[in-house]
This record gives C-alpha cells, sequence and structure tokens, in this order.
C-alpha cells in the first residue's frame, strides 16, 4: 500500500508539473505567433529590434522570422512532446486507482 500511495503521489505531481510547463510552453507559442503576424505586416526595409534580457539588439528581420520560425516549430515538438507524457502518466494513474479499486476522474 506504501508503494501505490507513493506511486500516487508521484503521478499526481508529474502530471501537475508537465500541466504547468504546457501551459507555459503554450503561451510562449501565442506570443511567437503574434511576433511572426506583427513581423509579416512591417515593410522588409523596416528597422527591427529583438529583446535581449535589459536591452534590444537591431537584428535583420528575415533572420529574426526565421529564427523565430525554428523556435516555434521546436515549442511544437516539445509541447506535442510533454502533452503525450501527461496522458501516459494520467492512463497510469488511472491504472492505479483502478488496480487499488478506485474510481477518479481525470
Amino acid at each position: 500500500m506504501q508503494y501505490a500511495q507513493a506511486k500516487y503521489r508521484e503521478l499526481v505531481s508529474k502530471i501537475e508539473s508537465l500541466r504547468t510547463q504546457i501551459a507555459t510552453l503554450e503561451l510562449d507559442l501565442r506570443s511567437m505567433e503574434e511576433a511572426l503576424r506583427k513581423l509579416e505586416k512591417i515593410e522588409g526595409d523596416t528597422e527591427v529590434y529583438e529583446r535581449a534580457g535589459h536591452v534590444f539588439i537591431k537584428r535583420d528581420k528575415e533572420e529574426l522570422v526565421e529564427d523565430l520560425k525554428s523556435r516555434k516549430e521546436l515549442t511544437k515538438t516539445l509541447l506535442e512532446k510533454y502533452k503525450k507524457e501527461e496522458l501516459e502518466a494520467r492512463k497510469e494513474l488511472k491504472q492505479l486507482l483502478e488496480n487499488l479499486g478506485l474510481s477518479q476522474t481525470l
């Protein structure tokens, strides 16, 4: 029974952590998409800057767009990975509860 309790706590903690990471990545993704939309609207010769900590650095628009697109794809990949991990943890938790004769909506 102690193993089951420890496993339960571990899975709940993992799910909570993954949910936090997913929410953060979804926010980052929306921010990147908004930045890309804004960059697409401005003319090619307009100066653009990227925030780097507490300073802004002048960047070539096309390089910045490509960098954002690359980061966006990486974020999407990581987001899908975390969502899959969360689903697996939920399935494992559901199985654990069923094995203990408990039922819980996840």
